[in-house]
């Protein structure tokens, strides 16, 4: 889960208030990159840390995607990643 030391960062951001919040009040928050989204999703089935780190998000009451816009992905990847 986050810490206090997440939010000391340059920016203070709406997603970054929201996941403060949500962790105040006793949810599970994760912060992610969609590339590190995407590399657990490619070797969930394969390592036992990926498989973990899906269950664990599954379980999130909140997850902050971050960089979305940034990460290039092929056609074949988005159309693998959601079936």
């Amino acid at each position: 889960m986050i810490g206090d030391e997440f939010l000391l960062g340059k920016r203070y951001s709406l997603s970054q208030a929201s996941a403060s919040d949500t962790l105040k009040k006793g949810y599970k928050a994760y912060f992610r990159t969609m590339e590190q989204i995407m590399e657990m999703l490619k070797l969930k089935d394969i390592t036992r840390s990926a498989g973990a780190e899906y269950k664990r998000l599954l379980k999130a009451h909140l997850l902050v995607i971050h960089d979305i816009m940034l990460f290039a992905m092929d056609k074949q990847q988005a159309v693998g990643s959601i079936l």
